[in-house]
């Protein structure tokens, strides 16, 4: 394996790494626009889900993660992403590079822009809205990678504290990308050089996952937040020009 493209992968992971290890997502959204200019997209959608199921493994591994899980936010909305997630990998296997490449890239910056202009107005959601949440969510997940978006937008109309916020899309995402890795697998989609190109930049997402955790207890989370889109929304960009350029 030759340092291209193995030495920029590193620089993006240890980047996207801190912005989800400060947030509890975001993983994808800044990766995948990246991945995708440095392998295959639908490898860049696998590498986006291992790289972040590693991370959530690593966050749930601690006490103080866990006791903050918001389970009954979690559940429900896994509970149906499990009906997109099948879907969503039909989609990977039969989306042209190219198309999939492209679409990422907009969805990336359509969403960042929803981000930036949402208004965190608190609501109660009804079951419709957990179902069609947790449906495109799961959809995302294997098509994407981008499975926490939807939630993490979702969980800004709650009533919930930046510690409650961060430790429920970490458990959300781990249960969600569990299961979207296994069918992938089973469909012949997570290639062994894919699993190489994970282990070498394993490094490079622990010292970034640490770093975001460092930030987390520092940065507030109304700031980072503000930070994000702008962040995400540049990559998105940087995809488009260098797809098309």
């Amino acid at each position: 394996m030759t340092l291209w493209p193995l030495l920029p992968l590193v620089i993006v992971t240890f980047a996207a790494a801190i912005v989800l290890g400060t947030t509890g997502f975001g993983f994808g959204l800044f990766s995948t626009p990246f991945f995708m200019l440095l392998v295959d997209p639908h490898e860049a959608v696998i590498l986006s889900l291992l790289f972040s199921f590693i991370i959530m493994s690593v966050m749930l591994s601690r006490r103080e993660i866990r006791e903050n899980v918001r389970h009954s936010f979690v559940l429900p909305l896994f509970a149906f992403s499990l009906l997109g997630i099948p879907i969503g990998a039909s989609v990977l296997l039969a989306i042209d590079g190219q198309v999939l490449r492209v679409g990422v890239c907009c969805l990336v910056i359509v969403t960042s822009c929803i981000m930036l202009c949402r208004t965190g107005v608190r609501r109660k959601n009804g079951i419709l809205a957990v179902a069609m949440v947790g449906f495109t969510s799961g959809l995302l997940a294997t098509s994407t990678s981008l499975s926490g978006t939807p939630v993490a937008l979702f969980a800004t109309t709650e009533e919930m504290s930046k510690s409650d916020f961060r430790s429920s899309l970490a458990a959300y995402g781990w249960l969600n990308m569990l299961v979207s890795l296994a069918m992938l697998r089973v469909d012949g989609l997570v290639l062994d050089r894919t699993l190489f190109l994970t282990v070498a930049a394993l490094p490079a997402l622990l010292i970034g996952y640490w770093c975001g955790s460092h930030f987390f207890g520092r940065l507030s989370h109304s700031r980072f937040s503000q930070m994000v889109p702008f962040l995400v929304i540049a990559a998105g960009l940087a995809g488009l020009v260098l797809t098309f350029g």
